[in-house]
């Protein structure tokens, strides 16, 4: 009985960060959010030059959550059976 009451409490507060850190994110990721953000019109902006170790490590970042979702969901599938 504690386990998934403590399963489920880390879920919980791991998805209460996430969702905190995501509405106080005040990050700017296209030339239309900053213009419509500051209300000044922008002429143009810098292009992000992309490695091929940017290319690497995007790729590890999307293995790294799929994993970790995957884990979840068994985790989550565990408790609810047993």
């Amino acid at each position: 009985m504690v386990l998934p009451l403590s399963l489920f409490i880390g879920l919980a507060l791991g998805v209460g960060c996430i969702l905190l850190a995501e509405m106080f994110n005040d990050c700017f990721y296209t030339l239309e959010d900053l213009s419509a953000a500051t209300g000044v019109l922008l002429l143009g902006g810098i292009a992000r030059i992309t490695t091929q170790m940017d290319t690497r490590r995007i790729r590890r970042r999307r293995l790294y959550w799929a994993a970790l979702s995957l884990v979840v969901t068994l985790m989550v599938g565990w408790v609810l059976v047993s």
